[in-house]
């Protein structure tokens, strides 16, 4: 007698079901103690801001390795990077709100956990984002949305790419200089954006957005862009993932 496994959707991926009071329970209590190291004066932003995602993905990875033991290795995965790409989403949206409404300097908005904002950080996450997805499409993750969200990673880990290269040659200039190079982290401008590659053609210099915004809304708009086109991914192709590897085999009973 086979059994047919019920179907996960990004739903089940989202929902922590009987891990819920759990995952609440972690996240209240990376918030509260996040307040309280801030308010006073234990730890700096960035080391409290550490400590609390990290307290956040503690609480959830109960959720992952159930889902690992009942749907398997993409799903789980899937489920991961979602969840990584939010917290992600979260430290550009906070740049932003430094710059604009706290009137912050580039090189100064930051986000949550400054120590992780570095070119080379960016590099090796959206490359290993990029990694991840040409792993979930090759195990079944064949959509529109799927691709659409591949070419996306692309581009934006091209982008990271060019960005540090720069970054190199900066640092060589800086230390024939024999200055810091804090003053250039997260300050570069890269392909897009104001004073871009983009922005310094003759043929586009004038493009609104591309080439005039700031470097802190470009990376905004970039992930926003591939975390929206990651969960339209997971909800068109989540069940087809799953059954065309995690359970090609049918149990019997």
């Amino acid at each position: 007698m086979s059994l047919q496994p019920l179907k996960p959707s990004l739903f089940t991926l989202l929902n922590p079901g009987k891990r819920l009071p759990f995952v609440l329970g972690g996240i209240s209590l990376a918030i509260l103690l996040w307040a309280f190291l801030l308010g006073f004066n234990r730890l700096s932003l960035s080391s409290a801001s550490l400590l609390g995602f990290g307290l956040v993905i503690v609480s959830v990875s109960p959720k992952w390795l159930d889902d690992v033991k009942r749907w398997g290795l993409s799903i789980g995965l899937l489920g991961v990077v979602i969840t990584l790409q939010s917290l992600h989403m979260l430290e550009h949206a906070v740049q932003v709100f430094q710059y604009y409404w706290l009137g912050w300097t580039a090189n100064k908005s930051l986000g949550l956990i400054s120590a992780f904002n570095v070119e080379w950080v960016h590099f090796s996450w959206n490359w290993l984002v990029w990694l991840l997805m040409v792993f979930l499409v090759m195990r079944g993750l064949r959509n529109g949305w799927a691709y659409a969200l591949l070419l996306w990673a692309t581009l934006h880990s091209l982008e990271h790419t060019y960005l540090m290269f720069r970054y190199w040659d900066i640092l060589k200039e800086l230390g024939l200089l024999n200055l810091s190079s804090s003053s250039v982290t997260q300050a570069l401008p890269g392909v897009l954006g104001r004073d871009g590659l983009l922005a310094l053609s003759s043929w586009c210099a004038r493009i609104p957005g591309l080439s005039t915004a700031p470097r802190s809304v470009i990376h905004f708009w970039w992930n926003f862009g591939e975390l929206s086109l990651l969960l339209l991914a997971a909800y068109k192709g989540t069940s087809q993932l799953s059954f065309s590897h995690s359970f090609s085999k049918k149990e019997t009973l």
